[in-house]
Protein backbone atom coordinates (compact mmCIF):
# COMPACT_ATOMS: atom_id res chain seq x y z
CA UNK A 1 0.00 0.00 0.00
CA UNK A 2 3.05 2.37 0.12
CA UNK A 3 3.97 5.04 2.75
CA UNK A 4 1.24 7.83 3.90
CA UNK A 5 1.61 11.08 2.00
CA UNK A 6 0.65 14.14 3.90
CA UNK A 7 0.32 17.70 2.55
CA UNK A 8 1.92 20.60 4.91
CA UNK A 9 0.93 24.10 5.31
CA UNK A 10 4.74 25.04 3.67
CA UNK A 11 2.94 22.79 0.75
CA UNK A 12 -0.54 24.26 0.73
CA UNK A 13 0.47 27.59 0.68
CA UNK A 14 3.35 26.73 -2.05
CA UNK A 15 0.64 24.82 -4.39
CA UNK A 16 -1.85 27.60 -4.39
CA UNK A 17 -0.78 31.02 -3.97
CA UNK A 18 -3.93 32.51 -3.07
CA UNK A 19 -3.49 31.49 0.61
CA UNK A 20 0.32 32.33 0.68
CA UNK A 21 -0.55 34.84 2.89
CA UNK A 22 -0.07 33.39 6.80
CA UNK A 23 -1.74 36.25 8.55
CA UNK A 24 -5.08 35.85 6.82
CA UNK A 25 -4.43 31.92 6.42
CA UNK A 26 -3.01 30.86 9.65
CA UNK A 27 -1.30 27.86 9.53
CA UNK A 28 -3.60 25.99 12.46
CA UNK A 29 -6.46 26.32 10.09
CA UNK A 30 -4.69 25.11 6.78
CA UNK A 31 -3.76 22.35 9.31
CA UNK A 32 -7.30 21.74 9.74
CA UNK A 33 -8.37 21.35 6.35
CA UNK A 34 -5.05 19.17 5.15
CA UNK A 35 -6.57 16.75 8.38
CA UNK A 36 -10.13 16.90 6.81
CA UNK A 37 -8.47 16.30 3.74
CA UNK A 38 -7.84 12.58 4.78
CA UNK A 39 -11.43 12.04 4.83
CA UNK A 40 -11.93 12.52 1.26
CA UNK A 41 -8.40 11.32 -0.27
CA UNK A 42 -7.08 8.78 1.61
CA UNK A 43 -3.13 9.43 2.53
CA UNK A 44 -1.94 6.29 0.50
CA UNK A 45 -2.55 4.25 -2.55
CA UNK A 46 -4.47 1.50 -3.02
CA UNK A 47 -5.49 -1.62 -5.26
CA UNK A 48 -7.89 0.54 -7.13
CA UNK A 49 -6.38 4.01 -7.49
CA UNK A 50 -2.41 4.56 -7.77
CA UNK A 51 -1.44 7.89 -8.01
CA UNK A 52 1.74 8.05 -6.79
CA UNK A 53 3.44 10.77 -3.86
CA UNK A 54 3.50 13.61 -6.24
CA UNK A 55 -0.33 13.37 -7.26
CA UNK A 56 -1.33 11.95 -4.78
CA UNK A 57 -0.08 14.48 -2.49
CA UNK A 58 -1.55 16.90 -5.35
CA UNK A 59 -5.08 15.14 -4.55
CA UNK A 60 -4.57 16.16 -0.97
CA UNK A 61 -3.65 19.49 -1.55
CA UNK A 62 -6.77 20.29 -3.85
CA UNK A 63 -9.15 18.62 -1.63
CA UNK A 64 -7.68 20.67 1.03
CA UNK A 65 -8.56 23.99 -0.31
CA UNK A 66 -11.58 22.92 -1.67
CA UNK A 67 -12.79 22.48 1.61
CA UNK A 68 -11.36 25.80 3.00
CA UNK A 69 -12.48 27.33 -0.16
CA UNK A 70 -16.34 26.12 0.81
CA UNK A 71 -15.53 27.64 4.39
CA UNK A 72 -14.63 30.63 3.38
CA UNK A 73 -18.09 30.86 1.13
CA UNK A 74 -19.56 30.82 3.97
CA UNK A 75 -17.86 32.69 6.37
CA UNK A 76 -17.42 35.52 4.24
CA UNK A 77 -20.87 36.36 2.70
CA UNK A 78 -20.52 34.07 -0.07
CA UNK A 79 -18.47 36.52 -1.98
CA UNK A 80 -15.55 34.09 -2.87
CA UNK A 81 -16.71 30.68 -4.24
CA UNK A 82 -20.22 28.97 -5.86
CA UNK A 83 -21.74 28.49 -2.35
CA UNK A 84 -23.55 25.01 -1.39
CA UNK A 85 -27.13 26.66 -2.04
CA UNK A 86 -26.90 26.64 -5.44
CA UNK A 87 -27.22 29.41 -7.98
CA UNK A 88 -30.25 32.28 -7.06
CA UNK A 89 -33.04 31.89 -10.09
CA UNK A 90 -34.47 35.14 -8.74
CA UNK A 91 -34.26 37.37 -5.69
CA UNK A 92 -36.61 39.88 -4.26
CA UNK A 93 -35.22 42.41 -1.33
CA UNK A 94 -38.20 43.93 0.14
CA UNK A 95 -40.35 40.37 2.08
CA UNK A 96 -37.07 38.69 1.00
CA UNK A 97 -37.54 36.07 -1.40
CA UNK A 98 -34.91 33.99 -3.05
CA UNK A 99 -35.64 30.58 -5.13
CA UNK A 100 -33.04 28.63 -6.01
CA UNK A 101 -31.86 26.98 -9.50
CA UNK A 102 -31.64 22.83 -8.43
CA UNK A 103 -27.91 21.70 -9.29
CA UNK A 104 -26.80 21.64 -12.71
CA UNK A 105 -25.71 17.94 -12.65
CA UNK A 106 -27.38 14.42 -11.41
CA UNK A 107 -24.91 13.50 -9.12
CA UNK A 108 -24.59 15.22 -6.42
CA UNK A 109 -20.89 14.23 -6.20
CA UNK A 110 -19.72 16.08 -8.94
CA UNK A 111 -22.00 19.01 -7.63
CA UNK A 112 -20.09 19.54 -4.84
CA UNK A 113 -16.71 19.32 -5.81
CA UNK A 114 -17.37 21.26 -8.39
CA UNK A 115 -18.46 24.39 -6.29
CA UNK A 116 -14.56 25.70 -6.85
CA UNK A 117 -11.76 25.26 -8.90
CA UNK A 118 -9.68 23.25 -6.41
CA UNK A 119 -12.45 20.42 -6.43
CA UNK A 120 -12.97 20.65 -9.98
CA UNK A 121 -9.23 20.22 -10.43
CA UNK A 122 -9.43 17.30 -8.08
CA UNK A 123 -11.90 15.77 -9.94
CA UNK A 124 -9.91 16.23 -13.43
CA UNK A 125 -6.70 14.13 -11.75
CA UNK A 126 -8.64 11.81 -10.26
CA UNK A 127 -10.86 10.72 -13.26
CA UNK A 128 -6.88 10.93 -15.37
CA UNK A 129 -6.22 8.08 -13.14
CA UNK A 130 -9.57 6.26 -13.74
CA UNK A 131 -10.07 6.70 -17.09
CA UNK A 132 -12.11 3.35 -17.74
CA UNK A 133 -14.12 2.20 -15.45
CA UNK A 134 -13.98 -0.29 -12.14
CA UNK A 135 -15.57 -2.92 -11.76
CA UNK A 136 -17.66 -4.53 -8.20
CA UNK A 137 -19.24 -7.06 -6.64
CA UNK A 138 -19.05 -10.79 -7.79
CA UNK A 139 -20.34 -12.51 -10.66
CA UNK A 140 -24.04 -12.43 -10.44
CA UNK A 141 -24.25 -8.37 -9.43
CA UNK A 142 -21.63 -7.69 -11.20
CA UNK A 143 -21.68 -3.57 -11.65
CA UNK A 144 -19.87 -1.50 -14.26
CA UNK A 145 -18.81 2.10 -12.02
CA UNK A 146 -17.13 4.08 -14.71
CA UNK A 147 -16.10 7.47 -14.89
CA UNK A 148 -17.92 7.90 -11.39
CA UNK A 149 -15.00 9.47 -10.17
Amino acid sequence: MGEPVRGTCEDFRKFFLAFADAAKYPDETVQLFLEQALLFVSDRDGCILQLGKVKRKAAVLYAAAHLYALYLNTTDGGSSYGGQGGMAASTTIGSVSVSMIPPPTSKQYYYFWNQTPYGTSLMVLLRSRVPCGIYYGGISQRELRGQNL
